[in-house]
């Protein structure tokens, strides 16, 4: 008698629900998390960098991340523009897609932070926004077929 083997797919149908927050004026990283931390009870703090590699360069983007007390879910601020980036290879091709600078959502360059929350249902309102800084978070959704889930999910 055979046995059948069967396999779950769990990636080909799972959806990342995110958030989109972009900022009134431009702040650097410490000034807009020292701002979030006086009007929140949950102190948001830097975690490692996720790195994102491409053939000529590798690209770090500043994370930070919080815990709710009351949810107990976490949430995690990943910037949409890269802060850092580390040339590997000298570039050799005359016309190639790779800068120096590099964003996450290319589709949304004037997205500062992308909000995740370990809670299947995000819910963003308890975050609660420094005033005149924000505007309001956009949802987003990211299906497993795009190379950003793979990388939020790899660094989870």
């Amino acid at each position: 008698m055979k046995t059948k083997k069967l396999f779950l797919d769990t990636e080909s149908d799972e959806i990342i629900e995110l958030g989109l927050l972009r900022l009134v004026k431009d702040l650097v990283d410490y000034e807009f998390f020292f701002a979030l931390n006086k009007v929140n009870g949950n102190i948001f703090y830097r975690t490692d960098d996720l790195v994102r590699k491409a053939e000529y360069y590798h690209y770090n983007h500043h994370c930070f991340e919080a815990y709710h007390q009351e949810t107990r879910s976490c949430f995690q601020f990943i910037s949409n523009r890269s802060n850092l980036s580390t040339k590997q290879r000298e570039i050799t091709e005359l016309f190639t897609m790779e800068q120096p600078s590099s964003l996450l959502l290319p589709e949304h360059p004037e997205v500062d932070y992308i909000i995740k929350s370990s809670d299947p249902y995000p819910d963003f309102s308890l975050i609660l926004w420094p005033e005149n800084l924000v505007f309001q978070t956009q949802p987003f959704s990211l299906s497993s077929s795009e190379e950003l889930y793979h990388l939020i999910s790899y660094y989870e």
